[in-house]
Order: C-alpha cells, then structure tokens, then sequence
C-alpha cells in the first residue's frame, strides 16, 4: 500500500465523518484482479446527505495531484436520488449508499470477502 493511498483513504474517512456519514467501512483488496485497492463504503441518510458528501469529496479529490493511483478528478456514477452513487478515482472506488440499498444488497458482505475490512 502507497503512502499516498494511505493518507487519502484516512483523509476520506475524516472527511465522510466529519459530514456525519454512517457505518464508513474501508476493505482493502489484496487480491490480483480486482481493479482498485481500497473500496470505501458510508451510509448516508438522504439524497441532500449524499450531495453534501459528494461536493466534498469532488473539492478533496481536485486537491491532489492526478497520477495513476489517484485521479484529481473522479468519475462519478448514479445520482443521489438513486440512493446509491459511486465515485471512482482509480485506486479508491466510494460507495455512497442508504442503508435500505446497503441492506438489500448486502454489499458489505461481498467486498469483506474480497479482502481486509476496517470500520470507522
């Protein structure tokens, strides 16, 4: 694990506590063919919550510098009203997701196989 990912991860740990998410679990997968190295997964209570989280993660994220661990830049995927949006800066993939969605699809437990999990 870089250095680099390392510190973003806790930095978006801190960041996703500070806005009140819930449940902020990190896994990491040390398995060859998953195409990232960390997922971050968070509860966020309404599509509101979950604009708030986004926001600020799109002005952490444009703080960095681009490489091919990181992007400055993340693409995002799903809207909040969804319930469920992804933001996927390479090396560190988000799920920001309600807890009737996280519940139903039992997306805790299908990374946790996948690797270490870490609860914040």
């Amino acid at each position: 694990m870089s250095n680099l990912l390392q510190d973003a991860v806790q930095a978006i740990v801190k960041l996703a506590d500070d806005k009140k998410a819930e449940d902020i679990c990190v896994f990491h997968s040390n398995e060859d063919h998953w195409l990232t190295e960390y997922i971050v997964v968070l509860t966020v209570n309404n599509s509101v919550h979950a604009r708030s989280i986004l926001m600020m993660f799109k002005e952490y994220f444009s703080t960095l510098t681009s490489n091919d661990d990181l992007s400055d830049s993340p693409n995002v995927i799903g809207k909040p009203e969804s319930g469920w949006v992804i933001v996927d800066a390479n090396s560190i993939i988000i799920h920001c997701v309600n807890a009737e969605n996280r519940d139903f699809y039992e997306i805790d437990k299908l990374f946790s196989s996948q690797g270490e999990i870490h609860y914040h």
